[in-house]
């Protein structure tokens, strides 16, 4: 495996295995459900995440909040550029990874 600068592998192994766990559950991240708004349904779908992973619910979910901030970003900063720039800087080496995310967040804008 290729070494990243600044990147601890195992926490980009844990970041995948977040992400396919999420991923399997689209209650936790597809707002076009009507399943999404039930509160309870999210909540269980975290528990049992908490129970595959060994980790507390609350820090799954902040691991998971800052992964869906930081693709929305980089989806953003990919989409910034249709002037024929060059592309800014190396894609993110979990992106690839969470690309299913696509359509089902909405953004602001």
């Amino acid at each position: 495996m290729c070494c990243v600068i600044g990147v601890d592998m195992a926490s980009i192994s844990a970041d995948e295995l977040l992400i396919e766990e999420v991923r399997q559950r689209p209650v936790l991240y597809d707002q076009r459900l009507k399943a999404y708004r039930d509160s309870q349904l999210r909540y269980d779908a975290w528990l049992e995440i908490s129970g595959v992973l060994k980790r507390d619910v609350a820090e799954i979910q902040h691991r998971w909040t800052y992964l869906r901030q930081k693709f929305l970003r980089q989806r953003k900063i990919r989409s910034k550029s249709g002037s024929g720039a060059e592309e800014v800087g190396k894609q993110w080496v979990l992106m690839p990874h969470l690309m299913f995310l696509g359509d089902a967040i909405q953004s602001r804008a």
